[in-house]
C-alpha cells in the first residue's frame, strides 16, 4: 500500500510539475502541411449556389456553419471556454469558436485567436455573388491550419481558438460581438491573426504577393514574416494598421494593446460582385498564404515570450516599399486592372513619390502622414472604386482615429445586441463621433505670457441602415468641422475654454474626451478622465469654491472666446 501511495504521489509530482525549458522533449518530425485539393475543396463546397452565399439569415449560412462545426468536431477541437457548444448567437448571426488546448502550464491561460468570416453577399442587386475569395478563401485556410496543428505532434504552448465570424460584411458585427460577450477577457489574448480575401491578386495584377497589416510596432515579427513569405516564394507587402481600419475582423481588437495581423492579397475588380468564383482562384499562391499564415500562428503560439511593441517617431520603409511595388506593378498592367491611361499616369506619379520619401534618411512619421494625405487624394479613389461612398476625407480621418471609431462602433453594436428582438425592425442606427490627434492640437506662446489654442475638431457622423443590409445606403459616413475651437488667452483662460467646452455637450462623451486630451497637452498634467476632478484641480488653482461661482464668474467675463460657449 505504501508503496502504491509513493507511486502515485510521484507521479501527481511529474504531471503538477512544468520541466524546466532545458528538460523538455526534442519537437518531433512534423510532417502534416497545407493541402492545395483540400483548400479547393472547401471554397467548392462553400461557394455553391445551395448556401445562398452564406448571407445571413438564410439556409445556406446555416448549411455553412454546419459544415464548419463538422470539421471541428473532426479535428476535436473545443468549445469556447465553458461553452458546451462551437456556435456563438448574438441575435443578428452566428459565430463559431473552436478551441486547440494549449500544453504548458505557464501559458494555457493565454490565448492565440485566428479567424476568418465565412458570411458574404449572396444575392444582390448585381446578381448572385458566391464570396470565393471573400471569405470562402480565408475559412479554408483557418480550417486548414486547424487540421494541421490538431494533427501536430508538438502541441502548442498556448491555446489556441479558430472563429469563424458571422455578418463581416454587415459592419464587423460578428467580431465585435464576439468582444461583447460576458466570457471575453483581452487580457488574456497575446494575439490575433486574421485571414479576408487570399489566392488573388491585389487589383488582378499584383501576383505573389500578401499584404500584412499590424506589424509596424513589431519590427523582428515584421522582418520574420517577410522571411517567411520568402520560403513560400510570397512578396510580403507590410502596411500600417490605420490602412486597413474596420476593413476586417482584426479591428476590434486593437484597442486591446496586443498584436493583431491582418493578411490579405488585397481586392480584385470583381470584388463584391458575382466574378469572385472558386474557378478564379490560384490554389497554389492560396497554399502559400496559408503556410505563411500557419507559421505566423505557431509563433504566437509556441514562442517563450512575444515581442513588446516598440514605439517610434520613425516612419516604416517596408510599408513604403510596399506601396511603390504594388503601384509599379499596376501601372505596368494598368489595363489589365480595369485602368486608363491618365490614371495610369497618376498611379505611376505617386509610385515616384513614394521612392522620393524612401531617399529620404529622415522619414518620419509626420512625412507619411503627408505622403498619405498626397496618396488618398489622388489614388484612393481609383483603388477604392467599390467604396466610392467612403471620401478621401473621411478615410484619411478614419486612418488617424481608428482606435476611437473602433470603440465607438462597438459601443453602437453593444447596444444593437441589447435590443434582441427588436433587432430586424430598427431601421436605422445613428452616432455622432468625435476625437483629436495629437497633430489637430496646435498651442503657442507669445511674449506677454498669453498663449493661442487652435484646435482642428471634427465631428463624423455614421448611420447604419439596417434593413437596407446589401445594398449602397448601408452606411453613411459625414464628416464636419466644428467651429469656435480657437482660444487666446492666458493660462487659466485657456483652460477655462477647454472645461466650457467639455461641460457644452455632456451627452456626447467623444466630445468631452476630445477637450479632455487638449487639457492632457496644454497642461502637461494628467487629473484622470472625469470633468469633476479637472474642474476640482482647476478651482483649487484659482481659489473658485465650486462650480457655480466658477461659471457665474466666466459670465462676467469680457473674455470673447469664453462668452460666446453656450452651455445646455
Amino acid at each position: 500500500m505504501t508503496c502504491h501511495i509513493q507511486s502515485i504521489l510521484c507521479l501527481l509530482f511529474l504531471i503538477c510539475t512544468r520541466l524546466p525549458a532545458a528538460a523538455r522533449p526534442p519537437l518531433q518530425p512534423d510532417n502534416s502541411d497545407i493541402e492545395t485539393q483540400t483548400l479547393s475543396e472547401h471554397v467548392h463546397y462553400l461557394t455553391q449556389p445551395h448556401l445562398e452565399g452564406r448571407r445571413p439569415f438564410t439556409q445556406g449560412a446555416a448549411l455553412a456553419r454546419a459544415y464548419i462545426k463538422s470539421l471541428y468536431q473532426q479535428y476535436r477541437l473545443k468549445p469556447w471556454a465553458n461553452r458546451s457548444a462551437y456556435e456563438q448567437p448574438f441575435g443578428l448571426g452566428a459565430n463559431l469558436i473552436g478551441v486547440l488546448p494549449g500544453t504548458d502550464p505557464d501559458h494555457t491561460g493565454e490565448i492565440v485567436l485566428l479567424s476568418a468570416h465565412y458570411d458574404h453577399m449572396g444575392q444582390t442587386p448585381l446578381g448572385f455573388c458566391p464570396g470565393a475569395a471573400d471569405n470562402a478563401s480565408g475559412v479554408a485556410a483557418l480550417l486548414e491550419i486547424a487540421r494541421v496543428l490538431s494533427a501536430s505532434p508538438n502541441p502548442p504552448r498556448r491555446s489556441i481558438a479558430f472563429a469563424a465570424f458571422d455578418c463581416e460584411e454587415m459592419g464587423l458585427l460578428g467580431s465585435f460581438a464576439f468582444t461583447c460577450q460576458p466570457d471575453f477577457d483581452p487580457a488574456r489574448f497575446v494575439a490575433v491573426v486574421n485571414i479576408d480575401l487570399i489566392g488573388r491578386y491585389f487589383m488582378d495584377v499584383v501576383k505573389q504577393a500578401l499584404f500584412v497589416s499590424g506589424t509596424e510596432n513589431y519590427p523582428s515579427l515584421e522582418e520574420q514574416i517577410i522571411r517567411w513569405g520568402q520560403k513560400q516564394n510570397l512578396r510580403i507587402l507590410p502596411i500600417g494598421a490605420d490602412f486597413s481600419t474596420l476593413r476586417s475582423d482584426h479591428a476590434p481588437f486593437e484597442t486591446y494593446g496586443f498584436p493583431c495581423l491582418f493578411f490579405s492579397c488585397g481586392t480584385f475588380p470583381d470584388y463584391h460582385k458575382p466574378g469572385d468564383t472558386a474557378d478564379r482562384l490560384d490554389y497554389q499562391a492560396m497554399q502559400q498564404s496559408a503556410r505563411l499564415i500557419l507559421d505566423t500562428v505557431r509563433y504566437f503560439a509556441s514562442a517563450e515570450s512575444i515581442e513588446a511593441p516598440v514605439l517610434s517617431n520613425a516612419g516604416s520603409r517596408n510599408e513604403l516599399r510596399s506601396i511603390q511595388y504594388a503601384l509599379q506593378e499596376i501601372g505596368n498592367h494598368y489595363e489589365q486592372a480595369g485602368f486608363s491611361l491618365p490614371q495610369k499616369q497618376q498611379i505611376e506619379s505617386l509610385a515616384r513619390l513614394a521612392g522620393q520619401y524612401l531617399a529620404d534618411e529622415n522619414y518620419t512619421l509626420e512625412k507619411r502622414r503627408q505622403f498619405i494625405a498626397q496618396g488618398l487624394e489622388e489614388i484612393l479613389p481609383l483603388l477604392m472604386k467599390m467604396n466610392r461612398s467612403i471620401s478621401p476625407d473621411i478615410y484619411r480621418w478614419v486612418m488617424d482615429h481608428r482606435l476611437a471609431v473602433i470603440d465607438a462602433s462597438r459601443q453602437i453594436i453593444r447596444d444593437l445586441l441589447h435590443q434582441k428582438s427588436l433587432l430586424l425592425h430598427i431601421p436605422k442606427i445613428s452616432c455622432r463621433l468625435y476625437d483629436l490627434a495629437d497633430h489637430e492640437i496646435r498651442i503657442t506662446e507669445a511674449e506677454n505670457g498669453q498663449y493661442h489654442l487652435s484646435v482642428f475638431l471634427q465631428e463624423l457622423a455614421l448611420e447604419f441602415d439596417i434593413k437596407n443590409w446589401g445594398s449602397k445606403r448601408t452606411r453613411k459616413l459625414q464628416l464636419t468641422e466644428t467651429a469656435d475651437n480657437d482660444c487666446i488667452g492666458t493660462r487659466n483662460q485657456i483652460i477655462d475654454f477647454c472645461l466650457l467646452k467639455w461641460l457644452s455637450q455632456p451627452q456626447i462623451p467623444s466630445y468631452g474626451r476630445s477637450w479632455h486630451k487638449v487639457l492632457l497637452k496644454f497642461t502637461g498634467e494628467d487629473h484622470g478622465p472625469a470633468f469633476s476632478d479637472w474642474l476640482r484641480w482647476h478651482l483649487a488653482q484659482t481659489g473658485l469654491p465650486d462650480q457655480q461661482q466658477w461659471l457665474l464668474s466666466l459670465r462676467q467675463s469680457d473674455h470673447p472666446d469664453l462668452v460666446r460657449i453656450s452651455l445646455p
